[in-house]
C-alpha cells in the first residue's frame, strides 16, 4: 500500500492536476496578448503557457502555477493562455475524489517558492533586486529579455526602486 506522499509523487508526474481538471470541470480558457490579465476571487487559475509577473507581489507565474482564489492583477511578460475553474466546483470534485489534500499540497509547495523568491529579493539591494529579477524571468522566457522588453516603469514598480536603478543596472 502506498503512503500519502508516494501517492503524491506520482500524482506530480505528468502535470497530473492540470490534465485531470482540464477533463473533468468546466472551464474558461482566456489567451492572454495584453500586457494586464485580472484574477477573480472565485476562481482558481493556471497558467497553461506564457510568463506573468503578479502585479501586488511581484512573483513571477509560469506554465504550470496556480492562482488560488485571489483577485490579483498579473502583467504578461509573454503571451500565453491562462484557464480558469470555479472554486466551488474545483474543491468539491476533488474532495469527491479525495485528492484534495493533494491539490492543495501542490499549492503550499507553490507558495513556498514564491515565499523563496520575496524573500531573496527584500534581502538584495535594488540595483541587485532588478538583476535578479531579470535574471529569474529570463529562466522561464522562451528567449531572453531585457529590461527595455518588460519596460523600464514595470520593472521599477517590481523591484520597488526608481527608474535610474533600473538603468544602472544594466
Amino acid at each position: 500500500m502506498m503512503n500519502f506522499f508516494e501517492f503524491h509523487e506520482n500524482i506530480l508526474k505528468d502535470d497530473f492536476f492540470e490534465k485531470y481538471l482540464d477533463d473533468k470541470l468546466s472551464k474558461k480558457n482566456n489567451k492572454i496578448i495584453s500586457k494586464v490579465y485580472y484574477t477573480d476571487k472565485n476562481k482558481v487559475a493556471i497558467i497553461k503557457s506564457g510568463l506573468f509577473i503578479c502585479e501586488r507581489q511581484s512573483i513571477i507565474l509560469k506554465k504550470g502555477d496556480y492562482i488560488y482564489n485571489q483577485d490579483t492583477e498579473l502583467i504578461a511578460i509573454e503571451s500565453g493562455e491562462i484557464q480558469e475553474f470555479n472554486v466551488i466546483e474545483l474543491v468539491s470534485l476533488l474532495e469527491k475524489e479525495e485528492l484534495l489534500s493533494n491539490f492543495y499540497l501542490v499549492l503550499v509547495n507553490q507558495y513556498y517558492k514564491r515565499i523563496h523568491f520575496l524573500k531573496s529579493m527584500v534581502s538584495f539591494s535594488s540595483r541587485d533586486r532588478v538583476k535578479f529579477l531579470l535574471e529569474r524571468i529570463n529562466i522561464h522566457a522562451s528567449n531572453e529579455l531585457d529590461i527595455y522588453d518588460i519596460g523600464v516603469r514595470q520593472v521599477a514598480r517590481f523591484c520597488n526602486c526608481s527608474l535610474n536603478t533600473v538603468k544602472k543596472a544594466m
